[in-house]
């Protein structure tokens, strides 16, 4: 479009973004301490659909560093429930899938892991829990109501 790039302007709106983060992404309950406790055992990665600058919001939001690595859709160029952004999240790990357990709390992302031979877990607190199921005989490995309960699951 031939305008002239406004530093000032970029800079202005980054910090606009960075400042509401926490107004536009919500953490379930506990979350941090159930990252905390699983990072403190395991290898955590994150693999999320999501826009440009989820990098920043984990920051912000005080979790990045409970994540070894992150496979992120706008950076990838592909989205959950694609089988690709699974093998780059086995890849970047250096696991096998037996090795992984893949938790969301949107069933179609859970089939797709399930595929790739990762175990599964069900996290009953999205809004789109069961929507785009392919196979609603699907059953994950686990299923739980409250991300706490991962915990129990893979801790003891």
């Amino acid at each position: 479009m031939n305008l002239p790039r406004n530093t000032h302007l970029i800079r202005e709106l980054d910090e606009f973004r960075r400042h509401n983060y926490s107004t536009i992404f919500r953490l379930y309950e506990e979350s941090i301490d159930v990252l905390s406790r699983l990072s403190a055992k395991y290898k955590v990665i994150l693999v999320s659909n999501c826009a440009v600058g989820l990098a920043d919001a984990l920051e912000v939001l005080g979790i990045a560093n409970f994540f070894e690595n992150t496979v992120l859709s706008y950076e990838f160029g592909v989205r959950k429930p694609d089988p690709r952004i699974y093998v780059e999240a086995l890849r970047k790990s250096k696991l096998k899938p037996y090795e992984c357990v893949f938790v969301s709390d949107e069933i179609s992302d859970l089939e797709e892991a399930s595929e790739a031979g990762l175990k599964t877990i069900l996290v009953h607190q999205g809004l789109h829990t069961t929507c785009d199921a392919k196979n609603p005989n699907f059953k994950p490995d686990f299923e739980c109501n409250m991300i706490s309960e991962i915990t129990q699951y893979l801790l003891t």
